[in-house]
């Protein structure tokens, strides 16, 4: 790890660690940067679910549609999103991959901060950790994705607790004809 980088780790790692520390004495801001502090079963329009926040997290970089690297207690974790599989934009690129790689790096941009949910196993075959992305506004990146049209919801089992939601959304999004149900698709 070369100078600059480990700096750059350990001052992320410091900032989260300040984070940690406002959350436990005041709770969560009320500003939309921050994930939400109440865990409750829908949003206010009644349609996205929106799991329990197991930890917070610093967004560090993007691999694609749903997979990205989020930096915890000074550690980086790739984050492979639980329910919802984005087409591949390497090695070949699938039709809507770099729309849904694009649209993540929208919803979570580098250096913000995102709530991580785990379901029943945390890391899959390959390592990376499985968790729901909750962003900063509360919803479930996976949701959202899955409800433009820029994934399918996939089941990683046992890890089945938000899949339901993720997998209407899709429907919705199937029946709009949006993104990867799109005649373009």
């Amino acid at each position: 790890m070369t100078g600059q980088r480990f700096l750059q780790v350990l001052v992320a790692g410091l900032v989260l660690a300040a984070l940690v520390v406002i959350v436990v004495i005041v709770g969560w801001p009320a500003d939309r940067d921050s994930p939400p502090a109440a865990v409750s079963e829908s949003s206010e329009d009644g349609k996205t679910s929106v799991p329990p926040i197991d930890e917070t997290g610093v967004v560090d970089h993007f691999i694609d549609g749903d997979t990205l690297d989020v930096v915890v207690r000074g550690q980086s974790l790739r984050i492979r999103l639980l329910n919802i599989d984005a087409p591949e934009t390497y090695p070949e690129v699938e039709c809507k991959g770099p729309e849904a790689a694009a649209r993540l790096r929208q919803l979570a941009p580098l250096g913000s901060t995102v709530g991580l949910s785990y379901d029943v196993e945390r890391t899959d075959q390959y390592g990376r950790t499985l968790a729901a992305l909750i962003l900063a506004d509360g919803r479930n990146a996976s949701e959202v994705l899955a409800a433009e049209g820029l994934g399918e919801a996939v089941l990683f089992e046992p890890n089945d607790r938000d899949f339901e939601a993720v997998r209407a959304a899709e429907a919705e999004a199937e029946r709009a004809g949006l993104g990867i149900y799109s005649s373009a698709c």
